[in-house]
């Protein structure tokens, strides 16, 4: 299955107009719950501080990736480096899908951390699809069940390509909340 995995042009079909953009396929990510351990040696410099501090110690926190969810990003930017595509270019539209192996009870946004993580350009391994995941602003998370298969999936599509999605707030429809909140504030405030 290791072939299918990595990055490659594709066509995304919305609303009946076709669009160019990318799709990355990778092993399943780690859970966001499962992606911190505790930093002995952090937690050490917190709570003797005045002493270290001496030593000329990095302060450091009390938390850090944990070494499954490093393995997995390194191994998922490994696999995005070997569609060998240029960087993508300002704001992003990413649809994401996720495939567990069975019917039990799971978040798939919670895979969405590490996913974003190993999109992020990284300078000393050359992979990447953008430079920085705060280029995302359109995304949604579908989670699907397939029969022994974890993977997960993503289109990713350059927003100013994308004219319009329906299922985006329309600017009057914003203005419209903007205004219940302003006069909800007023009443409040009286």
């Amino acid at each position: 299955m290791l072939p299918e995995y990595g990055q490659k042009v594709a066509r995304l079909t919305i609303e009946g107009k076709e669009y160019m953009g990318r799709q990355v396929i990778l092993p399943m990510p780690p859970s966001e719950n499962e992606r911190l351990s505790p930093d002995w040696n952090g937690i050490r410099n917190t709570a003797y501080g005045g002493y270290y501090a001496q030593m000329n110690v990095k302060k450091r926190g009390t938390m850090k990736n944990s070494l499954n969810y490093n393995r997995w990003l390194n191994a998922a930017k490994c696999l995005i480096q070997k569609g060998h595509l240029p960087l993508l270019e300002g704001e992003i539209c990413c649809f994401v899908t996720v495939v567990f192996p069975d019917h039990r009870r799971r978040d798939g946004h919670n895979r969405t951390k590490a996913l974003f993580d190993a999109f992020t350009y990284d300078a000393k391994k050359g992979s990447g699809i953008y430079k920085d995941d705060s280029l995302v602003t359109f995304c949604t998370v579908d989670t699907k069940v397939i029969k022994d298969m974890s993977f997960v999936a993503a289109i990713l599509v350059e927003r100013s390509k994308v004219e319009s999605l329906t299922v985006q707030l329309n600017q009057s429809t914003l203005d419209g909340i903007v205004e219940q909140i302003r006069s909800g504030h007023a009443q409040g405030s009286m």
